[in-house]
């Protein structure tokens, strides 16, 4: 066998040394080419999000909408329901108190007014 001097120890170093910084280099390069897809990917969900939102507030705003006109008709029905009943309370009270007067005439005119011969 022949023995290993320093040189050859410091050729190997060194060979292994290049091997290791070419083999640094790759993996930077990878990673480096795995940060731009990302942040291209990352771009791209952004305005997805910004799309999505921007569609939300649109819908939002077309459904408050059409909630505002429901709750305006809403308003002028019970206005005009309101208004109904309350013409109907007047009748039934006139109707109430009209029964009472006849009740009234007519208990009169049975007790008061009847032939005693």
């Amino acid at each position: 066998m022949s023995e290993i001097t320093n040189q050859d120890l410091k050729e190997l170093i060194l060979a292994m040394d290049k091997k290791f910084d070419q083999r640094f280099a790759e993996v930077n390069l990878q990673f480096a080419d795995m940060d731009k897809k990302m942040e291209v990917g990352f771009a791209e969900i952004k305005g997805e999000i910004k799309r999505v939102e921007t569609e939300l507030k649109r819908v939002e705003e077309k459904l408050i909408a059409k909630i505002d006109g429901v709750d305006g008709k809403l308003t002028e029905k019970m206005s005009g329901l309101d208004k109904r009943l309350g013409n109907e309370e007047i009748i039934n009270r006139s109707v109430l108190l009209g029964f009472f007067a006849t009740a009234l005439t007519s208990a009169t005119k049975f007790f008061f007014f009847t032939d005693k011969v």
